[in-house]
């Protein structure tokens, strides 16, 4: 009566109803071992939380957050600095460029100088001057400076601008030799060849200007060169000594 809750022998019959008690004793046996497990898991479950308890105690405390307040604050005082070194290299940088920029203007060797104002002539204002520069290797180079001080190397350069760059040079080195020796004749032979119209009524401009310093003889296969070059010396009066010669009539 004890054993079966005090219940009478046929309702715990009745309960039975032909289970084997060896399977409930193995049954029985079986949940025991899971309360087992439940309760260690569940003790592990409390000893996390206590341990997660404290750690958020001492997160919570002024304490615990000073350190990441202070790296915070160191990194922020690091990335101040490095701003602040950036930006005065930079500045050193850019103001080194000018000055340099400005020494060079100011020391322009007047054969350059001359050549720039004669290809911002000859290629109608497009560029406006000549400058030496250093290119990516350390080797001196030559380039056109636009209006917009944009730098344009040689090799960036349309085959027709090429053609008056170096026209300039010629013409300012003939203007600089006429001016300490004896004038020699400047022959020019289809130079106009990769010109468009204003750009070769420009160039024509360029050569009958230097007729008055030496004679000026100009080989062209384009009769409207001919007439454009004499048109413009005869406007000049007389003044400028250039010479024609269309080798399709010779």
């Amino acid at each position: 009566m004890a054993a079966g809750d005090q219940l009478p022998i046929e309702q715990l019959r009745e309960q039975l109803q032909g289970r084997d008690l060896d399977a409930l004793q193995a049954a029985i046996a079986g949940e025991d071992e899971r309360e087992e497990t439940l309760e260690t898991e569940h003790q592990q479950a409390i000893a996390l939380e206590l341990t997660s308890r404290e750690e958020l105690r001492k997160y919570s405390m002024v304490e615990g957050m000073n350190h990441p307040v202070a790296e915070r604050e160191s990194a922020a005082t690091t990335l101040r600095t490095v701003i602040a070194d950036y930006l005065e290299i930079k500045l050193a940088s850019e103001l080194i460029q000018e000055a340099m920029a400005a020494v060079r203007e100011q020391q322009q060797d007047p054969l350059l100088l001359r050549a720039g104002q004669l290809f911002r002539h000859a290629t109608n204002g497009n560029f406006i001057g000549i400058r030496a520069d250093v290119d990516d290797k350390g080797e001196p180079s030559v380039v056109g400076v636009r209006s917009t001080d944009e730098h344009v190397p040689l090799d960036k350069m349309s085959a027709g601008t090429c053609d008056q760059l170096f026209l300039a040079f010629r013409v300012a080195a003939v203007e600089q030799y006429c001016a300490n020796a004896e004038p020699l004749p400047f022959i020019a032979d289809d130079l106009l060849v990769h010109f468009d119209d204003p750009r070769s009524h420009s160039a024509l401009e360029l050569l009958v200007e230097l007729g008055k310093s030496t004679q000026v003889l100009l080989f062209t296969h384009h009769i409207s060169v001919r007439d454009a070059a004499i048109q413009l010396s005869n406007d000049l009066a007389g003044a400028a000594s250039i010479r024609v010669i269309n080798m399709e009539s010779h």
